[in-house]
């Protein structure tokens, strides 16, 4: 008789441990779900772009300084380069930037804290250009550090006949 109750303990043990496991799969199912939503946005805190003359009242390297903040910036971000009058931009990239085409330049490389790359023009011989820089963070990045997202670099006649002058953005 001994053995009959033994037997009668283990199958409702086995029931219980049964219905427990059916019931906590869903809920582990939905626990491990909520945090992959939760930690899908990084804030790269404040960033900057800004634009710079270079030599020869301007024409000659200019171009715009990408600056990260205390956070950096990720690879993928892109600084997207458009110039007015249809003139061609004609950038150097640095080291770590790859050229998407039609102005677009992605970083291929993390940008680390507080650094700053820069992209040149070569030479400008362009009169009354404007140029512009945006820059647009991949997706599951944001920026609630209030970033200098855009710059501009003018090239105007400098009074001078024929001479360039460069401005940027105040």
């Amino acid at each position: 008789m001994t053995e009959i109750q033994n037997d009668a303990r283990r199958l409702v043990s086995r029931r219980a441990v049964t219905r427990t496991a059916a019931w906590s799969v869903p809920a582990v199912a939905v626990v491990s779900a909520v945090p992959a939503f939760a930690a899908s946005v990084v804030d790269v805190g404040y960033y900057a772009i800004t634009a710079h003359c270079g030599g020869l009242n301007g024409v000659v390297n200019s171009g715009f300084d990408l600056t990260a903040g205390a956070a950096g910036l990720p690879v993928g971000t892109v600084v997207s380069i458009s110039s007015t009058n249809g003139v061609a931009v004609n950038l150097s990239a640095p080291t770590g930037v790859a050229e998407l085409g039609g102005g677009n330049y992605s970083l291929a490389a993390a940008l680390a804290p507080h650094q700053t790359i820069t992209l040149n023009r070569l030479l400008n011989v362009s009169v009354a250009t404007v140029t512009t820089a945006t820059v647009t963070l991949p997706a599951g990045y944001t920026s609630t550090g209030n970033p200098k997202a855009s710059a501009e670099l003018r090239y105007t006649d400098s009074g001078i006949a024929g001479v360039l002058g460069c401005q940027v953005e105040a």
